[in-house]
């Protein structure tokens, strides 16, 4: 399977072979048929906005490459009437953002979940004895070893609260 970001360019690499299994060069990318089917099932490798094209990178080992313009599991599978008429195929999942973007998102998600987090800076307010946490700094570290330090913070949050009397009316936490 590979994965692929809406409306930017997918790669499927393949090497082609001839009977005696030596790399086949030189093969004209129009000499490949490719087809190309959106998660809905429809055929679209003939439409130019797909952009579908073929290229070889070295000796045998080609590479085809298109767009996708939306998310889900595509399907593409190239043949080659003398080479591989059964057809190269592949799944390709497409998401809205990419690897890099969600692995950001993650590691925050896991910190606001407490995993190597710190909350400092902490205000409070006296009511009837109580200490009652009105503000605070909460900050999410990638690694535990710098927990509570100024070092490797993935994001750090405002903590706000309000209070009537005892009971908690408000609680916001918002990403600086």
């Amino acid at each position: 399977m590979i994965f692929g970001t809406k409306d930017e360019k997918v790669y499927e690499y393949f090497s082609v072979t001839d009977e005696s299994n030596t790399l086949a060069s030189g093969i004209a990318p129009t000499a490949f048929t490719v087809d190309l089917f959106k998660p809905n099932g429809q055929e679209v490798s003939s439409q130019i906005d797909m952009g579908v094209g073929i290229a070889e990178l070295s000796d045998g080992h080609y590479r085809a490459e298109f767009k996708p313009d939306g998310v889900g599991t595509w399907y593409m599978v190239i043949y080659h009437g003398q080479y591989f008429p059964w057809g190269k195929s592949d799944d390709i999942l497409v998401y809205t953002s990419d690897f890099d973007m969600i692995a950001g998102d993650l590691a925050r998600t896991l910190g606001l979940t407490q995993e190597n987090y710190c909350l400092d800076n902490t205000v409070y307010a006296n009511y009837k004895g109580a200490k009652l946490l009105t503000s605070g700094r909460l900050r999410i570290y990638s690694n535990a070893e710098f927990v509570g330090t100024d070092s490797d913070v993935l994001a750090t949050y405002q903590l706000t609260s309000t209070w009537s009397g005892d009971e908690l009316t408000s609680y916001k936490v918002t990403k600086l």
